[in-house]
């Protein structure tokens, strides 16, 4: 998960775990009576702290976070778990239901230049996706996820996220391990009572490669552009970005990850422009097909032509 600041997760064990997306909203009042100006940073946040890190796989979502790994079948051999990474060929499950609970602790909650407050929030997250063959060299993906977000000292900041995603890739021939797609991604935020805060809607095209350098560790590198439409439009944004990721997989159960992920958004109704950058460090283990743990360290910046909106 790549939320903004220097972030440790305490605790987060999930079932194949699918990460969400979320997005924003327009000026005026909402149905509650709430003036929707007062919850841009709320989007800010929100849409910060939903956004996992991709990892050195193929499926991505229209922000270039991972979808749900399809499971490669058992192998005898002394690969030390690296299969994943290395045999696409081996038969695959075309369906994956995931589950997840994470504890965050993040040292600057309200995305502040200064006077920066520390909370812990949790995060229960469920999903299902499937990826079928449509044909040589493509495969689709369908995805429905869903998440909660808490926190303990600052429960204005309490949100939902729900999100429909379709897309297909296409691995090029004679260029190992590089995969382009397409993408699009509708995704509701709500606020704890169920009303809406932004409704978004994704249009995004990309390249991946990913270069094995061996039986157990990977680098994989990807470039996104993304067109977002709002409701509200004051929160609408598109983006361009890239990840860059090694994985090291260290016994059969433990691996590690690292990445870089820099982002340029432009806020088509405000002009505004922001850069984003993350970096970040995971621990994985896999107990079962079925169930992991992850812990992480991460730490964000933002730079924007507005300085209201710059903060580590």
């Amino acid at each position: 998960m790549a939320s903004p600041g220097r972030n440790i997760i305490f605790l987060s064990a999930c079932l194949l775990g699918i990460a969400p997306l979320t997005r924003a909203q327009d000026a005026s009042i909402n149905p509650n009576g709430v003036l929707l100006a007062q919850n841009e940073n709320v989007i800010e946040q929100a849409r910060l702290r939903s956004e996992p890190s991709p990892s050195v796989s193929v499926g991505v979502d229209s922000n270039g976070n991972a979808l749900a790994e399809a499971e490669p079948s058992s192998s005898s051999d002394d690969s030390m778990g690296a299969q994943r990474i290395m045999k696409a060929q081996e038969p695959v499950r075309n369906f994956t239901f995931s589950g997840g609970l994470s504890f965050v602790y993040t040292d600057n909650v309200a995305l502040t230049r200064s006077g920066e407050r520390s909370d812990v929030f949790g995060v229960a997250a469920a999903g299902i996706s499937w990826t079928p063959h449509l044909a040589k060299n493509f495969e689709g993906n369908f995805s429905f996820n869903t998440a909660i977000f808490r926190y303990d000292r600052t429960s204005e900041l309490d949100f939902e996220s729900l999100s429909l995603g379709a897309g297909i890739s296409y691995t090029i021939p004679n260029a190992k391990g590089l995969v382009a797609f397409a993408r699009y991604d509708l995704t509701e935020l709500l606020d704890r009572d169920g009303g809406q805060i932004v409704t978004d809607h994704g249009f995004s095209l990309g390249l991946q490669k990913t270069i094995p350098l061996g039986r157990s560790h990977a680098l994989g590198f990807g470039l996104i552009g993304t067109l977002g439409l709002s409701d509200p439009s004051f929160a609408q944004r598109s983006q361009i970005g890239g990840y860059a990721g090694y994985q090291l997989q260290l016994t059969r159960s433990l691996g590690v990850d690292f990445l870089t992920r820099p982002v340029v958004y432009f806020y088509t109704k405000s002009d505004r422009t922001d850069f984003n950058q993350i970096f970040s460090i995971a621990l994985r283990y896999r107990f079962s097909d079925w169930a992991d743990a992850n812990a992480s360290f991460s730490y964000g910046i933002n730079r924007s032509d507005r300085t209201v909106f710059d903060y580590d």
